[in-house]
């Protein structure tokens, strides 16, 4: 009899698996207007939702969405970006 442990392992594996993954679009652009301290100040990510990833196409590098507000986001750079 196989443990519970196991069973949740064969699940996740399962779904892993027959996760297709996909391609991704580019949604909305924005102007990076600074960085300081590892925080990107974002400019024209009207629909941007908290905590989501966006990517500094000229680096290749990604940040995620946090202060968001009216004009501007506030995004941490993940990676770095000296």
């Amino acid at each position: 009899m196989a443990s519970w442990a196991d069973e949740i392992s064969a699940i996740i594996e399962k779904n892993i698996a027959g996760f297709g993954g996909g391609e991704t679009e580019t949604a909305s652009v924005g102007t990076v207007i600074t960085v300081q301290d590892g925080i990107a100040r974002v400019y024209g990510l009207q629909d941007v939702k908290y905590l989501e990833l966006v990517e500094f196409t000229r680096t290749g590098l990604f940040g995620m969405a946090f202060n968001l507000e009216e004009e501007t986001v506030s995004c941490p750079i993940l990676g770095d970006y000296t």
